[in-house]
Protein backbone atom coordinates (compact mmCIF):
# COMPACT_ATOMS: atom_id res chain seq x y z
CA UNK A 1 0.00 0.00 0.00
CA UNK A 2 2.87 2.39 0.84
CA UNK A 3 4.43 1.86 -2.58
CA UNK A 4 1.09 2.48 -4.30
CA UNK A 5 0.54 5.74 -2.38
CA UNK A 6 4.08 6.88 -3.24
CA UNK A 7 3.46 6.06 -6.92
CA UNK A 8 0.26 8.08 -6.95
CA UNK A 9 1.97 11.03 -5.24
CA UNK A 10 4.70 11.10 -7.89
CA UNK A 11 2.15 10.62 -10.67
CA UNK A 12 -0.04 13.49 -9.44
CA UNK A 13 2.96 15.82 -9.05
CA UNK A 14 3.98 15.05 -12.63
CA UNK A 15 0.48 15.74 -13.90
CA UNK A 16 0.28 19.09 -12.11
CA UNK A 17 3.63 20.17 -13.54
CA UNK A 18 2.61 18.96 -17.01
CA UNK A 19 -0.75 20.73 -16.91
CA UNK A 20 0.74 24.00 -15.61
CA UNK A 21 3.64 24.13 -18.04
CA UNK A 22 2.31 22.68 -21.28
CA UNK A 23 1.01 24.92 -24.04
CA UNK A 24 -2.74 24.68 -24.54
CA UNK A 25 -4.52 26.31 -27.46
CA UNK A 26 -8.17 25.30 -27.30
CA UNK A 27 -10.03 28.41 -28.45
CA UNK A 28 -10.03 31.71 -30.28
CA UNK A 29 -13.59 32.51 -29.28
CA UNK A 30 -14.64 36.06 -28.32
CA UNK A 31 -17.10 34.44 -25.89
CA UNK A 32 -14.15 33.18 -23.83
CA UNK A 33 -13.75 36.83 -22.79
CA UNK A 34 -16.61 36.35 -20.33
CA UNK A 35 -16.43 34.88 -16.82
CA UNK A 36 -13.69 32.30 -16.33
CA UNK A 37 -13.42 31.47 -20.02
CA UNK A 38 -14.87 28.79 -22.26
CA UNK A 39 -15.69 25.54 -20.46
CA UNK A 40 -13.83 22.46 -21.70
CA UNK A 41 -15.77 19.18 -21.73
CA UNK A 42 -12.74 16.99 -21.12
CA UNK A 43 -14.58 13.75 -20.36
CA UNK A 44 -12.96 10.38 -21.00
CA UNK A 45 -13.90 9.31 -24.53
CA UNK A 46 -15.17 5.86 -23.51
CA UNK A 47 -17.96 7.58 -21.50
CA UNK A 48 -19.79 8.99 -24.55
CA UNK A 49 -22.48 11.09 -22.75
CA UNK A 50 -22.71 8.86 -19.66
CA UNK A 51 -20.96 11.38 -17.39
CA UNK A 52 -22.91 10.19 -14.34
CA UNK A 53 -23.63 6.57 -15.22
CA UNK A 54 -20.81 4.99 -17.24
CA UNK A 55 -18.99 2.52 -14.97
CA UNK A 56 -17.19 -0.76 -15.55
CA UNK A 57 -14.13 -2.86 -14.83
CA UNK A 58 -11.97 -0.43 -16.79
CA UNK A 59 -14.22 2.64 -17.11
CA UNK A 60 -15.20 5.40 -14.69
CA UNK A 61 -16.13 9.06 -14.85
CA UNK A 62 -14.18 11.87 -13.12
CA UNK A 63 -17.46 13.84 -13.06
CA UNK A 64 -19.09 11.29 -10.72
CA UNK A 65 -16.57 9.65 -8.35
CA UNK A 66 -19.12 7.00 -7.37
CA UNK A 67 -18.54 5.35 -10.77
CA UNK A 68 -15.16 4.21 -9.39
CA UNK A 69 -16.97 1.50 -7.43
CA UNK A 70 -16.94 -1.04 -10.28
CA UNK A 71 -13.24 -0.92 -11.21
CA UNK A 72 -11.50 -4.31 -11.20
CA UNK A 73 -8.26 -3.41 -13.01
CA UNK A 74 -5.79 -0.56 -12.78
CA UNK A 75 -6.37 1.71 -15.77
CA UNK A 76 -4.51 4.64 -17.26
CA UNK A 77 -6.35 7.25 -19.36
CA UNK A 78 -4.84 9.85 -21.64
CA UNK A 79 -6.52 12.08 -24.22
CA UNK A 80 -5.65 14.64 -26.91
CA UNK A 81 -7.87 17.05 -28.86
CA UNK A 82 -7.36 18.81 -32.20
CA UNK A 83 -9.73 21.56 -33.31
CA UNK A 84 -10.21 23.60 -36.49
CA UNK A 85 -12.94 25.97 -37.57
CA UNK A 86 -14.22 29.38 -38.61
CA UNK A 87 -15.44 32.42 -36.65
CA UNK A 88 -17.85 34.76 -38.47
CA UNK A 89 -18.59 38.25 -37.17
CA UNK A 90 -20.27 40.82 -39.41
CA UNK A 91 -18.50 40.72 -42.77
CA UNK A 92 -15.29 39.29 -41.33
CA UNK A 93 -14.21 35.66 -41.08
CA UNK A 94 -11.23 34.24 -39.22
CA UNK A 95 -9.95 30.69 -38.93
CA UNK A 96 -8.71 28.76 -35.92
CA UNK A 97 -6.46 25.72 -35.54
CA UNK A 98 -5.44 24.42 -32.15
CA UNK A 99 -5.63 21.71 -29.54
CA UNK A 100 -3.86 20.18 -26.58
CA UNK A 101 -4.12 17.46 -23.98
CA UNK A 102 -7.63 16.75 -22.69
CA UNK A 103 -7.01 14.61 -19.62
CA UNK A 104 -4.61 12.35 -17.76
CA UNK A 105 -5.93 9.86 -15.22
CA UNK A 106 -5.07 6.75 -13.26
CA UNK A 107 -7.73 4.53 -11.64
CA UNK A 108 -6.77 1.70 -9.30
CA UNK A 109 -8.04 -0.69 -6.62
CA UNK A 110 -7.49 0.07 -2.94
CA UNK A 111 -9.44 -2.48 -0.92
CA UNK A 112 -11.62 -5.41 -2.04
CA UNK A 113 -13.07 -7.84 0.48
CA UNK A 114 -16.11 -10.09 0.87
CA UNK A 115 -17.72 -10.51 4.27
CA UNK A 116 -19.80 -13.70 4.63
CA UNK A 117 -20.96 -16.47 6.96
CA UNK A 118 -20.36 -20.19 6.48
CA UNK A 119 -23.27 -22.50 7.32
CA UNK A 120 -22.92 -26.30 7.66
CA UNK A 121 -25.83 -28.70 7.44
CA UNK A 122 -25.44 -31.14 10.36
CA UNK A 123 -27.04 -34.05 8.45
CA UNK A 124 -25.56 -33.86 4.96
CA UNK A 125 -22.43 -31.91 5.99
CA UNK A 126 -23.18 -29.54 3.13
CA UNK A 127 -21.46 -26.18 3.46
CA UNK A 128 -23.14 -23.04 2.17
CA UNK A 129 -22.00 -19.43 2.11
CA UNK A 130 -24.16 -16.41 2.91
CA UNK A 131 -22.81 -13.08 1.73
CA UNK A 132 -23.15 -10.25 4.24
CA UNK A 133 -21.22 -7.47 2.53
CA UNK A 134 -19.13 -7.10 -0.62
CA UNK A 135 -16.96 -4.02 -0.20
CA UNK A 136 -15.02 -2.49 -3.10
CA UNK A 137 -12.97 0.67 -2.49
CA UNK A 138 -11.19 2.20 -5.50
CA UNK A 139 -9.41 5.48 -6.22
CA UNK A 140 -8.23 7.70 -9.03
CA UNK A 141 -5.92 10.63 -9.67
CA UNK A 142 -6.42 12.88 -12.68
CA UNK A 143 -5.63 16.27 -14.12
CA UNK A 144 -7.65 18.08 -16.76
CA UNK A 145 -8.36 21.62 -17.98
CA UNK A 146 -11.57 23.24 -16.73
CA UNK A 147 -11.72 26.42 -18.82
CA UNK A 148 -9.74 28.06 -21.59
CA UNK A 149 -9.32 31.69 -22.66
CA UNK A 150 -8.19 32.76 -26.12
CA UNK A 151 -9.49 35.70 -28.15
CA UNK A 152 -8.20 38.48 -30.37
CA UNK A 153 -10.68 40.95 -31.86
CA UNK A 154 -11.17 44.69 -32.31
CA UNK A 155 -14.10 47.12 -32.25
CA UNK A 156 -14.15 50.39 -34.21
CA UNK A 157 -16.16 53.53 -33.52
CA UNK A 158 -16.56 56.92 -35.22
CA UNK A 159 -18.28 58.72 -32.35
CA UNK A 160 -17.40 60.98 -30.70
CA UNK A 161 -14.06 60.61 -32.56
CA UNK A 162 -12.62 57.80 -34.72
CA UNK A 163 -11.17 55.14 -32.41
CA UNK A 164 -10.38 51.43 -32.22
CA UNK A 165 -10.35 49.10 -29.22
CA UNK A 166 -8.43 45.82 -29.58
CA UNK A 167 -8.97 42.95 -27.12
CA UNK A 168 -6.78 39.88 -26.60
CA UNK A 169 -6.70 37.24 -23.89
CA UNK A 170 -5.16 33.91 -22.95
CA UNK A 171 -4.95 31.38 -20.12
CA UNK A 172 -7.38 29.08 -18.38
CA UNK A 173 -8.08 27.00 -15.27
CA UNK A 174 -6.95 23.43 -14.54
CA UNK A 175 -7.76 20.95 -11.78
CA UNK A 176 -5.73 18.11 -10.25
CA UNK A 177 -8.06 15.68 -8.43
CA UNK A 178 -7.92 12.66 -6.17
CA UNK A 179 -11.12 10.61 -5.79
CA UNK A 180 -12.45 7.64 -3.83
CA UNK A 181 -15.37 5.38 -4.71
CA UNK A 182 -16.88 2.62 -2.56
CA UNK A 183 -19.34 -0.02 -3.73
CA UNK A 184 -21.57 -1.80 -1.22
CA UNK A 185 -22.99 -5.18 -2.31
CA UNK A 186 -24.38 -5.07 -5.85
CA UNK A 187 -26.52 -1.98 -5.63
CA UNK A 188 -25.07 1.30 -4.48
CA UNK A 189 -21.76 3.09 -4.89
CA UNK A 190 -20.78 6.34 -3.18
CA UNK A 191 -17.89 8.60 -4.09
CA UNK A 192 -16.00 11.74 -3.12
CA UNK A 193 -13.20 13.67 -4.83
CA UNK A 194 -11.16 16.71 -3.87
CA UNK A 195 -9.18 18.80 -6.32
CA UNK A 196 -6.71 21.65 -6.45
CA UNK A 197 -7.77 24.39 -8.90
CA UNK A 198 -5.05 26.55 -10.42
CA UNK A 199 -4.59 28.80 -13.42
CA UNK A 200 -4.11 32.29 -14.80
CA UNK A 201 -6.39 34.50 -16.92
CA UNK A 202 -4.82 37.35 -18.88
CA UNK A 203 -6.55 40.21 -20.71
CA UNK A 204 -5.17 43.15 -22.67
CA UNK A 205 -7.21 45.99 -24.14
CA UNK A 206 -5.67 48.72 -26.31
CA UNK A 207 -7.67 51.88 -27.03
CA UNK A 208 -6.35 53.80 -30.04
CA UNK A 209 -7.24 57.30 -31.28
CA UNK A 210 -5.58 59.39 -34.02
CA UNK A 211 -5.22 63.19 -33.99
CA UNK A 212 -3.52 65.48 -36.53
CA UNK A 213 0.01 65.06 -35.16
CA UNK A 214 0.39 61.61 -33.59
CA UNK A 215 -1.20 58.29 -32.80
CA UNK A 216 -2.22 57.84 -29.16
CA UNK A 217 -2.93 54.52 -27.39
CA UNK A 218 -4.01 53.46 -23.92
CA UNK A 219 -2.90 49.95 -22.89
CA UNK A 220 -4.85 48.21 -20.13
CA UNK A 221 -3.39 44.83 -19.03
CA UNK A 222 -4.98 42.71 -16.29
CA UNK A 223 -4.06 39.29 -14.90
CA UNK A 224 -5.91 36.98 -12.52
CA UNK A 225 -4.02 34.23 -10.72
CA UNK A 226 -6.59 31.81 -9.24
CA UNK A 227 -6.06 29.09 -6.59
CA UNK A 228 -8.49 27.02 -4.52
CA UNK A 229 -10.20 23.70 -3.77
CA UNK A 230 -12.88 21.75 -5.62
CA UNK A 231 -15.15 19.14 -3.95
CA UNK A 232 -17.41 16.60 -5.63
CA UNK A 233 -19.70 13.92 -4.15
CA UNK A 234 -21.59 11.29 -6.12
CA UNK A 235 -23.95 8.33 -6.02
CA UNK A 236 -24.37 5.48 -8.51
CA UNK A 237 -26.69 2.48 -8.68
CA UNK A 238 -27.31 -0.26 -11.27
CA UNK A 239 -29.79 -3.12 -11.38
CA UNK A 240 -31.00 -5.73 -13.85
CA UNK A 241 -34.54 -6.47 -15.02
CA UNK A 242 -34.83 -9.48 -17.33
CA UNK A 243 -32.46 -8.71 -20.21
CA UNK A 244 -32.08 -5.00 -19.47
CA UNK A 245 -29.82 -2.99 -17.17
CA UNK A 246 -30.84 0.30 -15.59
CA UNK A 247 -28.29 2.74 -14.20
CA UNK A 248 -28.82 5.98 -12.28
CA UNK A 249 -26.11 8.40 -11.20
CA UNK A 250 -25.83 11.91 -9.78
CA UNK A 251 -23.20 14.26 -8.39
CA UNK A 252 -22.97 17.62 -6.62
CA UNK A 253 -19.87 19.80 -6.44
CA UNK A 254 -18.72 23.07 -4.97
CA UNK A 255 -15.58 25.18 -4.55
CA UNK A 256 -14.14 26.68 -1.39
CA UNK A 257 -10.97 28.49 -0.41
CA UNK A 258 -10.86 30.22 -3.80
CA UNK A 259 -8.43 33.14 -3.83
CA UNK A 260 -7.60 35.45 -6.72
CA UNK A 261 -4.61 37.76 -7.10
CA UNK A 262 -5.54 40.54 -9.50
CA UNK A 263 -2.94 42.75 -11.16
CA UNK A 264 -3.73 45.66 -13.48
CA UNK A 265 -1.48 48.11 -15.32
CA UNK A 266 -2.84 50.95 -17.47
CA UNK A 267 -0.42 53.08 -19.49
CA UNK A 268 -0.62 55.84 -22.09
CA UNK A 269 1.55 55.23 -25.18
CA UNK A 270 2.25 57.73 -27.97
CA UNK A 271 3.45 56.93 -31.49
CA UNK A 272 4.74 59.88 -33.57
CA UNK A 273 4.69 60.26 -37.33
CA UNK A 274 8.10 58.56 -37.59
CA UNK A 275 6.91 55.41 -35.81
CA UNK A 276 8.71 55.96 -32.49
CA UNK A 277 6.96 54.89 -29.27
CA UNK A 278 6.86 57.06 -26.20
CA UNK A 279 5.48 55.78 -22.91
CA UNK A 280 3.39 58.34 -21.15
CA UNK A 281 2.02 58.30 -17.65
CA UNK A 282 1.07 55.10 -15.86
CA UNK A 283 -2.61 55.69 -15.23
CA UNK A 284 -3.15 52.66 -13.03
CA UNK A 285 -0.86 50.07 -11.37
CA UNK A 286 -2.67 47.89 -8.83
CA UNK A 287 -1.89 44.48 -7.31
CA UNK A 288 -4.65 43.31 -4.99
CA UNK A 289 -2.85 40.34 -3.44
CA UNK A 290 -4.75 37.08 -2.92
CA UNK A 291 -8.32 37.85 -1.91
CA UNK A 292 -11.37 35.59 -1.51
CA UNK A 293 -13.45 35.02 -4.66
CA UNK A 294 -16.00 32.49 -5.84
CA UNK A 295 -16.67 29.87 -8.51
CA UNK A 296 -20.25 28.56 -8.92
CA UNK A 297 -21.42 25.24 -7.54
CA UNK A 298 -22.66 22.57 -9.95
CA UNK A 299 -24.63 19.34 -10.14
CA UNK A 300 -25.65 16.69 -12.65
CA UNK A 301 -27.62 13.48 -12.99
CA UNK A 302 -28.15 10.81 -15.61
CA UNK A 303 -29.84 7.58 -16.61
CA UNK A 304 -28.65 4.73 -18.85
CA UNK A 305 -30.67 1.92 -20.38
CA UNK A 306 -28.74 -1.12 -21.62
CA UNK A 307 -30.08 -4.11 -23.53
CA UNK A 308 -27.99 -7.19 -22.78
CA UNK A 309 -24.43 -6.56 -23.94
CA UNK A 310 -25.59 -5.17 -27.27
CA UNK A 311 -26.31 -1.47 -26.87
CA UNK A 312 -26.75 1.32 -24.33
CA UNK A 313 -28.77 4.55 -24.40
CA UNK A 314 -27.66 7.45 -22.18
CA UNK A 315 -29.41 10.59 -20.93
CA UNK A 316 -27.53 13.25 -18.98
CA UNK A 317 -28.07 16.74 -17.49
CA UNK A 318 -25.47 19.15 -16.05
CA UNK A 319 -25.89 22.59 -14.48
CA UNK A 320 -23.56 25.29 -13.15
CA UNK A 321 -25.20 27.82 -10.84
CA UNK A 322 -23.81 31.09 -12.21
CA UNK A 323 -26.90 33.07 -11.22
CA UNK A 324 -26.10 32.47 -7.54
CA UNK A 325 -22.87 34.49 -7.71
CA UNK A 326 -22.77 38.06 -6.46
CA UNK A 327 -19.49 39.00 -8.14
CA UNK A 328 -18.88 40.82 -11.43
CA UNK A 329 -18.82 37.51 -13.38
CA UNK A 330 -22.41 36.68 -12.49
CA UNK A 331 -24.40 35.15 -15.37
CA UNK A 332 -27.34 32.90 -16.03
CA UNK A 333 -27.17 29.22 -15.06
CA UNK A 334 -25.30 27.03 -17.53
CA UNK A 335 -27.44 24.03 -18.59
CA UNK A 336 -26.27 21.05 -20.66
CA UNK A 337 -28.58 18.38 -22.09
CA UNK A 338 -26.91 15.28 -23.47
CA UNK A 339 -27.96 12.05 -25.18
CA UNK A 340 -25.59 9.23 -26.10
CA UNK A 341 -25.58 5.77 -27.65
CA UNK A 342 -23.00 2.95 -27.42
CA UNK A 343 -23.01 -0.20 -29.52
CA UNK A 344 -21.23 -3.08 -27.71
CA UNK A 345 -21.03 -1.25 -24.36
CA UNK A 346 -19.26 -4.01 -22.42
CA UNK A 347 -15.76 -2.79 -21.52
CA UNK A 348 -14.19 -6.25 -21.13
CA UNK A 349 -13.93 -9.36 -23.28
CA UNK A 350 -16.58 -11.99 -22.64
CA UNK A 351 -15.25 -15.51 -22.14
CA UNK A 352 -17.68 -17.02 -24.63
CA UNK A 353 -16.61 -14.87 -27.61
CA UNK A 354 -13.52 -15.28 -29.73
CA UNK A 355 -12.85 -11.58 -30.16
CA UNK A 356 -14.03 -8.50 -28.31
CA UNK A 357 -16.10 -6.37 -30.74
CA UNK A 358 -15.23 -2.69 -31.25
CA UNK A 359 -17.41 -0.05 -29.64
CA UNK A 360 -19.31 2.49 -31.71
CA UNK A 361 -20.41 5.65 -29.90
CA UNK A 362 -22.49 8.66 -30.90
CA UNK A 363 -23.95 11.60 -29.00
CA UNK A 364 -25.41 15.09 -29.03
CA UNK A 365 -25.21 17.87 -26.42
CA UNK A 366 -27.18 21.13 -26.37
CA UNK A 367 -25.98 23.86 -24.01
CA UNK A 368 -27.50 27.08 -22.74
CA UNK A 369 -24.21 28.77 -21.83
CA UNK A 370 -23.79 31.20 -18.96
CA UNK A 371 -23.14 34.06 -21.41
CA UNK A 372 -25.77 36.69 -22.17
CA UNK A 373 -24.53 39.44 -24.51
CA UNK A 374 -26.07 42.88 -25.10
CA UNK A 375 -25.40 44.27 -28.60
CA UNK A 376 -27.26 47.01 -30.50
CA UNK A 377 -29.61 47.24 -27.52
CA UNK A 378 -30.65 43.58 -27.93
CA UNK A 379 -29.95 40.88 -25.31
CA UNK A 380 -28.92 37.52 -26.77
CA UNK A 381 -28.47 34.24 -24.92
CA UNK A 382 -25.52 32.31 -26.35
CA UNK A 383 -26.24 28.64 -27.05
CA UNK A 384 -24.01 25.80 -28.19
CA UNK A 385 -24.57 22.48 -29.99
CA UNK A 386 -22.13 19.59 -30.25
CA UNK A 387 -22.49 16.26 -32.07
CA UNK A 388 -19.95 13.45 -32.29
CA UNK A 389 -19.38 9.90 -33.46
CA UNK A 390 -16.62 7.72 -32.07
CA UNK A 391 -15.03 4.29 -32.12
CA UNK A 392 -13.33 2.17 -29.48
CA UNK A 393 -10.76 -0.32 -30.78
CA UNK A 394 -9.96 -3.00 -28.18
CA UNK A 395 -6.60 -4.72 -27.77
CA UNK A 396 -6.92 -7.90 -25.66
CA UNK A 397 -3.86 -9.81 -24.40
CA UNK A 398 -3.61 -13.14 -22.62
CA UNK A 399 -0.82 -13.64 -20.10
CA UNK A 400 1.07 -16.51 -18.45
CA UNK A 401 -1.59 -17.08 -15.79
CA UNK A 402 -4.38 -17.16 -18.43
CA UNK A 403 -5.48 -13.65 -17.40
CA UNK A 404 -7.03 -11.53 -20.14
CA UNK A 405 -6.43 -7.81 -19.84
CA UNK A 406 -7.61 -5.32 -22.40
CA UNK A 407 -6.68 -1.83 -23.53
CA UNK A 408 -8.75 0.39 -25.81
CA UNK A 409 -7.85 3.10 -28.30
CA UNK A 410 -10.67 5.64 -28.63
CA UNK A 411 -11.19 7.96 -31.59
CA UNK A 412 -14.04 10.37 -32.19
CA UNK A 413 -14.95 13.16 -34.60
CA UNK A 414 -17.24 16.04 -33.68
CA UNK A 415 -18.91 19.20 -34.92
CA UNK A 416 -19.53 22.22 -32.63
CA UNK A 417 -21.59 25.32 -33.35
CA UNK A 418 -21.92 28.32 -31.02
CA UNK A 419 -23.40 31.82 -31.16
CA UNK A 420 -25.10 33.79 -33.94
CA UNK A 421 -24.22 36.54 -36.44
CA UNK A 422 -27.32 38.55 -35.49
CA UNK A 423 -26.80 41.94 -33.80
CA UNK A 424 -23.08 42.05 -34.71
CA UNK A 425 -22.27 38.95 -32.67
CA UNK A 426 -20.01 36.04 -33.60
CA UNK A 427 -20.99 32.64 -34.94
CA UNK A 428 -18.49 29.81 -34.53
CA UNK A 429 -18.25 26.44 -36.27
CA UNK A 430 -15.56 23.89 -35.39
CA UNK A 431 -14.60 20.37 -36.29
CA UNK A 432 -12.89 18.37 -33.57
CA UNK A 433 -10.84 15.19 -33.58
CA UNK A 434 -10.09 13.48 -30.29
CA UNK A 435 -7.79 10.59 -29.50
CA UNK A 436 -7.90 8.75 -26.17
CA UNK A 437 -6.21 5.74 -24.61
CA UNK A 438 -7.78 3.60 -21.90
CA UNK A 439 -4.96 1.25 -20.92
CA UNK A 440 -5.09 -1.78 -18.65
CA UNK A 441 -2.13 -4.10 -18.94
CA UNK A 442 0.25 -6.51 -17.27
CA UNK A 443 2.44 -3.74 -15.89
CA UNK A 444 -0.44 -2.76 -13.58
CA UNK A 445 -1.15 -6.29 -12.32
CA UNK A 446 0.24 -7.95 -9.22
CA UNK A 447 2.43 -10.91 -10.12
CA UNK A 448 2.39 -14.13 -8.08
CA UNK A 449 4.85 -16.98 -8.44
CA UNK A 450 4.71 -20.40 -6.81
Amino acid sequence: MTKKIALIAVFTSFLMAFGQGSGQNFTSSPYSNFGLGEKINAQYLQLANGLNTRSGKYAYSPYNPATLGNIEFTTFDFGLTAKTGLINAGNQTSSFNGGGFSYLGLGFKLYHKDFFKIKEDSITKKISRKDILRLRVNANANIRPLTTVGYNYSLSSTLPIPSTTAHSGSGGLNVAEFGLGAKFNKWVSLGYSVGYVFGNLSDESIFSVTDSARFQRVSDISNQDIRGAKHNIGIHTRFKLDSTYHTFGAHYGFYNGIYTNRQRITKAIFVDQFGFNYTGDTVNNVASGYRPSSIPSYFGFGYSFQYRQRWELQLNYEQENWSSLTSSIKGRNRQEYGIGFILNPNDEKNKNVKRMPPQIRAGFTFTNTENTVVSNGVTTDITQSYAFIGFGLPIVRRYFDNTQVRSMINIDLGYLRRGTTANNLAKEEYFTARLGFNLGDIWFQRRKFN
